[in-house]
């Protein structure tokens, strides 16, 4: 046919003329002559659209064990918007990048570039921020697996192939002042005699004219977790009003427990309530557990990465492992809602993956 020829020309050229290319994206039909020549032209090329999972505008709930690769938008289309477009803060990319590596997957982010070829001001300046935050958090993204959970709270977590070295990612402190000490606990994590911590950025012995502070990283391994104690030294701006995440590098680790895990299952409509269901599959060594649901009103397509906020059931004891069920409170008839099963360890929390039910009209 003349357009697969056509494919196969454009692709050739693409293939040979600007060195050598490292993912390709098929916007459609997997399988053809775009595929079959640039990996006759480029075997190691990585091609992410039908030889892997692609998930659009969204991230799973929970890590795969299969590669897969989100792909996002800055704003709320694919293509150039020019008008009344809400385009992702910096801060919210920054996020969801970390986030999409915790789970083992790729980010894959799209830009509207103007018709005349260029990335509006508005998307650029954004992306200039997350190429400054990536400048000096680059190691906890590249070349990282998941940890044996993927956060616990607005702290998430990558780690080395061999799972001795934990990046831990603290979300949610855009108010962290330069100079300032804070504590964290983490529960998965339990030091041995040869761990070191420090923060990525940041040589943990000064921080420029504030000579006098003690800026040093300190641990303490306790009955509840590894307490850790860092200082914000980096000065990323001028007036240090630096809001993105910062990166605690956790060295000579094991795993503290084998953690629990959660199965959200499928909602049912009995007698015109909605049934949640979920299934314990693992306790983590605890005796007893809390188990409730979050959920929220299903935003749209390219809208449900902006919200963050969930409302959640009442929580219940749970003693053995199996399924677990729990009506959804009353919600409005004719909407769609996302929820999740979420289970509470002693020492952390841990989500189950995010489903969606239609709640009908009474």
């Amino acid at each position: 046919m003349a357009y697969d020829d056509l494919v196969r020309k454009q692709t050739a050229e693409l293939f040979t003329m600007f060195g050598k290319i490292d993912v390709l994206f098929i916007d459609g039909e997997p399988k053809g002559p775009c595929r079959e020549t640039a990996w006759k032209l480029q075997p190691d090329v990585v091609i992410t659209r039908g030889a892997v999972n692609t998930p659009e505008q969204t991230l799973p709930g929970i890590a795969l064990d299969e590669f897969w690769e989100s792909c996002v938008t800055m704003g709320t289309q694919w293509n150039y918007k020019p008008t009344n477009d809400n385009i992702k803060t910096a801060g919210r990319l920054i996020e969801l990048l970390v986030e999409a590596r915790a789970k083992g997957g790729n980010f894959l982010l799209n830009v509207g570039p103007h018709p005349d070829g260029y990335i509006p001001y508005e998307q650029e300046t954004q992306l200039r921020e997350v190429a400054a935050w990536h400048f000096i958090n680059h190691e906890a993204i590249e070349g990282v697996r998941p940890w044996i959970i993927t956060n616990e709270e607005n702290i998430w977590f990558t780690a080395s192939k061999d799972k001795r070295t934990v990046y831990a990612v603290i979300t949610g402190w855009p108010d962290w002042a330069k100079g300032d000490r804070k504590e964290f606990v983490f529960g998965s994590i339990k030091a041995t005699p040869q761990t070191t911590i420090s923060v990525l950025g940041q040589n943990d012995k000064v921080t420029e004219y504030q000579n006098q502070l003690d800026v040093h990283s300190r641990f303490e391994q306790k009955q509840d977790g590894l307490h850790v104690s860092v200082v914000k030294a980096q000065r990323v701006y001028d007036n240090y009003k630096w809001p993105n995440p910062i990166t605690i590098k956790l060295e000579n680790i094991e795993p503290a427990l084998d953690p629990p895990q959660v199965e959200t299952g499928n909602a049912v409509i009995n007698n015109g309530n909605v049934e949640l269901n979920a299934r314990v599959l693992k306790k983590g060594n605890a005796d007893s557990l809390q188990l409730y649901f979050e959920y929220r009103p299903y935003a749209g397509f390219a809208e449900n990465l902006y919200g963050k906020d969930w409302l959640r059931t009442s929580s219940v004891s749970i003693n053995d492992l199996g399924r677990f069920m729990q009506v959804l409170p009353e919600v409005e008839g004719g909407k769609e809602y996302q929820y999740r099963a979420v289970i509470v360890h002693p020492r952390l929390t841990v989500r189950g993956d995010v489903k969606r039910v239609m709640v009908k009209l009474k």
